[in-house]
């Protein structure tokens, strides 16, 4: 008998067929000088685990886990991206940088709505990330088939540039994301 693993990978019904995306709303491709939101193409992703926090207790001798309600999750998503041949997709997540925090005057945008009205800041964003089944034939993009929804997303780090001509390989950058809260797909 065929191992499982051995099997979806025949059919083709393993992850490895996915590829993914981190869809940016139009807000800050706007700061890009872009009106129409921005789809990174993905070479690597990693997103949190999911977890739940737990406190042992002892019970007729015998210690066990509950859960305590506190959230311990990990809100940070980083991911590797290939930047356009303008570079569209890198000046929109360095000016989304530079609005939070301007590196030349340190000038810090507020963390707190509109005119001092509370609710979420305005560099805050909601991003998707898109599992793409690229086997489907009756859509060239491929299908999505699930979309993790990080709220509150800014961005912490935006690696640099490394040109190499002699290796001919395309350009790669390192991102990472900080967010209130990431909503995993239902099954």
């Amino acid at each position: 008998m065929a191992h499982i693993l051995d099997v979806l990978s025949s059919l083709g019904e393993d992850a490895l067929a996915n590829k993914y995306s981190i869809i940016l709303p139009t807000t800050v491709s706007q700061l890009a000088g872009v009106n129409d939101q921005l789809t990174f193409r993905i070479t690597n992703v990693s997103i949190p685990e999911k977890t739940i926090g737990t406190y042992t207790i002892t019970k007729r001798g015998r210690q066990f886990d509950r859960p305590n309600g506190l959230s311990e999750q990990s809100r940070e998503i980083s991911f590797t991206f290939r930047p356009d041949k303008k570079l569209v997709t890198y000046k929109a997540l360095s000016n989304w940088m530079n609005y939070i925090q301007n590196n030349e005057t340190m000038f810090m945008a507020s963390d707190s709505g509109a005119n001092g009205e509370g609710g979420a800041s305005l560099f805050r964003a909601p991003i998707e990330i898109w599992a793409i089944d690229n086997l489907d034939d009756n859509n060239i993009a491929g299908t999505p088939n699930s979309i993790w929804v990080c709220e509150g997303c800014f961005p912490t780090s935006l690696g640099g540039l490394e040109f190499d001509e002699e290796s001919g390989d395309p350009l790669t950058v390192d991102v990472t994301l900080n967010c209130f809260n990431i909503i995993y797909p239902s099954v």
